[in-house]
């Protein structure tokens, strides 16, 4: 995901840069609109930035460092208390006030001291609350959410740091509404030449950068928080705009990062039960990894062949797993809403099956499609809605069993183990879910027979080939699996047995084996390397 978004903030960069050649003039504050600064605020500004200076070409000392902000700090906070308390402050001593402070918690950072620093940062959000979009104060007002995220993240709260970064992502896009045409920035410092000048077209771009890198990462560490649905609208509007330009491009590497993003949004709908979305976003990645080889195939000579053919059979393997998660997860959740309606008497059940599983969003008229790729994406046969009886479940259980089963032809056993073995586990799980829809017992016990079968299977070809500690633990899950499975057939032959008057010696022998499989599963699973 972050290489598609990159791509787009560099092309949007470059096209900036090209514009500001063009028309001969940097983009600077120089030709900003009139600034009015009181003295005794551009006494502070100046003060702080000098030292800021200092530390950032390491010419000045700890202890002098230290002493110069204990000089100037006091005169801040006083300030900063007059600010809040009263309505006759100027808007541009504000925000000097704001690019102090925001600079003072710089300086803190460095002197190691993060409380202090995230002290400063707060200050310098609360000074431009409800001012963050004028052109004086966008630049200090996404960079400061974007150094207090990172605060935040030093001292070990994570919890803070997304809202922090989706603030300052919604403020560029509220300032810039993703158009070629916004407002130049003012960053007011450089007006009284206390910084370098700048393109702040493009330092506002950068800055945004440095969120969607940041945002990606939380994005990798917590990919099913549900606070990120702004930021998966975000891409999935980016990557709507760049299907025919992606499709069109020289450059081959567009159509597979817009492929890797539209797969990363897929992960998250899939979590969150739209159904609709995922699908939609799974069958564009696979259309867009098809695109991309044919493409390459057309330009690239033989001996380049071997190796686009490897990674395209890899990129069709981890769609058709995902399009096997996708089948799992919509059989769990569609039993799961039918155990709803059993104990919900106002739900009629019978309606499931045209129920949409789950908005992605409240205020959104329709899902999250792409609109140039509406017709290839068509007679998918993956439903995309509750299912609610057998024959609905035996279809998508099917389809999951192809999928899966298609995976495993790249990832196999010899070729990468954990990835086949996690294979079997979702098959295990498939199996699971389906027999739910089961009602007849026979039909069950014939089921979790076919998948101890094919979990007994796996372990007698894994095992063999472990060669590191990983795979071996990763391998000892199929125990319990294994453990689970015998477990759940016990049980169902004991139903059996209570209806019959006679309890024979097979039965018996059965039972007992039954009961050491068991046994010895969990063991295995729980024995140390």
């Amino acid at each position: 995901m972050w290489q598609f978004l990159k791509n787009i903030m560099d092309y949007r960069i470059e096209q900036i840069r090209k514009s500001a050649e063009g028309e001969g003039e940097a983009n600077t504050s120089e030709n900003a609109e009139s600034i009015n600064v009181n003295d005794t605020f551009l006494t502070i500004l100046k003060s702080v930035s000098k030292v800021t200076f200092l530390y950032q070409e390491n010419k000045i000392s700890s202890n002098k460092g230290k002493k110069m902000i204990s000089m100037v700090e006091p005169k801040m906070n006083d300030l900063f208390q007059n600010v809040i308390t009263s309505t006759e402050t100027g808007f541009d001593d504000i925000i000097v006030l704001a690019i102090a402070y925001h600079h003072l918690g710089h300086i803190y950072v460095k002197e190691h001291n993060l409380n202090a620093a995230k002290d400063h940062f707060v200050r310098c959000v609360e000074l431009l609350k409800g001012k963050e979009l004028d052109r004086k104060a966008i630049l200090t007002a996404i960079h400061v959410l974007y150094d207090l995220h990172h605060a935040w993240k030093r001292l070990q709260k994570l919890e803070n740091c997304y809202p922090l970064l989706d603030k300052a992502m919604e403020l560029y896009l509220n300032y810039t509404k993703e158009e070629d045409e916004y407002p130049d920035p003012i960053y007011i410092p450089i007006f009284f030449h206390l910084e370098e000048e700048r393109n702040l077209k493009i330092a506002l771009i950068e800055l945004h950068k440095l969120t969607l890198e940041c945002i990606v990462e939380l994005y990798q560490l917590q990919p099913v928080d549900k606070h990120k649905h702004k930021f998966v609208i975000y891409v999935h509007n980016l990557l709507n705009k760049q299907v025919t330009k992606t499709i069109a491009s020289i450059d081959k590497s567009e159509s597979v990062y817009w492929a890797n993003a539209s797969f990363d949004l897929f992960d998250y709908f899939t979590y969150h039960d739209c159904f609709v979305e995922a699908k939609i976003h799974l069958a564009a990645t696979d259309y867009m990894i098809g695109i991309h080889h044919t493409l390459m195939i057309k330009d690239q000579d033989y001996s380049a062949c071997s190796e686009m053919h490897e990674n395209y059979e890899r990129s069709r393997a981890n769609v058709a797993m995902g399009w096997g998660l996708y089948g799992i997860r919509l059989l769990n959740s569609s039993k799961k809403r039918l155990l709803q309606c059993e104990s919900d008497k106002s739900c009629e059940a019978n309606n499931i099956k045209s129920e949409s599983p789950a908005k992605f969003e409240e205020g959104l008229m329709k899902p999250l499609e792409f609109v140039d790729l509406k017709e290839a994406l068509e007679n998918i046969e993956m439903p995309d809605t509750y299912v609610s009886s057998l024959d609905d479940a035996k279809i998508v259980f099917a389809n999951v069993l192809k999928w899966f089963n298609k995976a495993k032809t790249y990832y196999t056993a010899e070729k990468v183990l954990t990835s086949y073995v996690e294979i079997i586990i979702n098959i295990s799980a498939a199996y699971k879910y389906y027999m739910d829809f089961v009602g007849n017992p026979s039909k069950q016990i014939k089921l979790i027979k076919q998948c101890i079968k094919i979990l007994e299977h796996a372990v007698s070809i894994v095992f063999p080939r472990c060669n590191t500690l990983e795979e071996y633990a990763r391998c000892k899950d199929l125990y319990l699996y294994l453990a689970v499975a015998y477990s759940m057939l016990l049980e169902m032959t004991s139903e059996e047995s209570h209806e019959i008057k006679e309890i024979t010696d097979e039965m018996r022998t059965e039972t007992k084996r039954l009961t050491k499989s068991i046994i010895d599963n969990f063991q295995l699973y729980l024995k140390s390397t």
